[in-house]
């Protein structure tokens, strides 16, 4: 499982966690996840078999929503759209819940069966599913009509998507990874990825890939080929401090935060899922066989106060005087239009202004800020385009 924090991808030292409060199912019972993100408000999202899941209080407690038409059904998968909706794929079908206004769109009417097995969001937009009919169906509309999108498609029973670089969208099904996007009449292989890929990540312009066999693969072009990355073998974190050309299996000693500690009975798991705050706390979750009553594991500190790693050479944000006596300027490039964050903290962690908060173009940027009134001391200014985050020390000296 990739860890991705500043500018590098790599495992954490030195960290504690500890349980949360887990969602429960109808029956009292806490209910498995198997996804979990934030959206840009620092809300959390967990799919459940049997129920979204919704906290906006970092997991301290959680509120059940589910489709009164899927009530009782399993959920396969979910993505947040363009406006931080999300859609969830269902076997009655594809749904919609707007958190604003706590309702759900049911998105079924102009498709043929009913059963979605999965669903993705391309950074164009575009809505991908995939149905237990051997159907790929597209939305560029959010969801309003629906076309097929079969050629070049083979059947899977789990399939997964993945958003890459200018509406891109990767398919992993049959042992084999495919690729399509707006433009394309269909899909198209990728032999550099002959594997069942089943965990990936954009950062920067590459793009990391890892399959079952804990096989690494690194695009160079934003996609269009891989090469296989040298790794060591074996289950858990694994680290990169080359940009993903060499990866290497992460320490499993004690408090390493590579494996997980159970603070009930000192056991130790593996994560399943990994997603990260805005405040930098690492959130996870735990199998159904981890022997815990609750399937959320937090960090105990926030990971920018634990290790802040940063290759300069491939930041995504700089800021100019750094220390600063009253006013600093970032910086930062966007090589693609992408949806951005930029936030200061103060030394606890603490949210204290929001400088960018929108969707930008392709453009070379400079924000400046007035760091005048703020005591002297450790600030973090936090940038995040799109599925990139990067954080950094600002020092405020009067």
């Amino acid at each position: 499982m990739f860890f991705f924090f500043g500018s590098n991808l790599f495992g954490q030292t030195s960290i504690d966690w500890k349980l949360m409060p887990g969602p429960r199912n109808l029956d009292g019972t806490y209910s498995d996840i198997h996804q979990l993100f934030f959206d840009r408000n620092n809300t959390l999202f967990a799919l459940g078999y049997y129920g979204l899941f919704i906290s906006t209080d970092g997991s301290k407690t959680w509120r059940r929503r589910q489709p009164s038409a899927s009530e009782g059904f399993i959920n396969y998968a979910m993505a947040l759209d363009t406006n931080s909706d999300v859609l969830v794929a269902t076997e009655k079908g594809i749904f919609r819940y707007r958190k604003n206004s706590d309702t759900w769109d049911d998105l079924n009417d102009l498709l043929p069966t009913s059963k979605v097995l999965t669903v993705g969001v391309a950074t164009s937009g575009t809505i991908y599913i995939a149905m237990e009919n051997a159907n790929l169906y597209i939305s560029t509309n959010n969801g309003s009509s629906w076309s097929q999108k079969n050629q070049g498609y083979q059947y899977a029973s789990s399939p997964a998507l993945y958003a890459g670089f200018d509406g891109d969208m990767f398919m992993c099904a049959s042992s084999r990874t495919i690729v399509a996007n707006d433009k394309s009449t269909g899909w198209t292989l990728i032999p550099t990825l002959p594997h069942y890929i089943e965990d990936y990540l954009r950062f920067d312009t590459l793009i990391y890939a890892a399959d079952g066999a804990y096989n690494f693969y690194l695009s160079l072009n934003r996609g269009k080929t891989f090469s296989e990355a040298t790794t060591t073998q074996g289950p858990g974190y694994f680290t990169s401090d080359s940009r993903g050309k060499l990866w290497s299996e992460s320490s499993t000693s004690t408090d390493k935060g590579h494996t997980w500690k159970n603070l009930v009975n000192n056991s130790r798991y593996t994560p399943v899922h990994l997603t990260c705050d805005t405040a930098n706390f690492l959130f996870g979750t735990l199998p159904s066989n981890s022997g815990t009553n609750s399937a959320i594991i937090r960090t105990v500190l926030p990971v920018a106060s634990v290790s802040t790693k940063v290759e300069h050479a491939q930041s995504l944000v700089t800021a100019f005087p750094n220390p600063t006596l009253t006013k600093t300027t970032f910086s930062f490039t966007l090589p693609y239009e992408e949806f951005t964050v930029l936030k200061i903290y103060n030394p606890l962690g603490i949210e204290i202004a929001t400088l960018v908060n929108q969707r930008l173009p392709t453009s070379d940027r400079s924000i400046e800020f007035d760091a005048s009134h703020l005591p002297s001391g450790v600030y973090y200014y936090r940038l995040q385009v799109g599925g990139q985050v990067e954080t950094k020390p600002l020092v405020v000296a009067h």
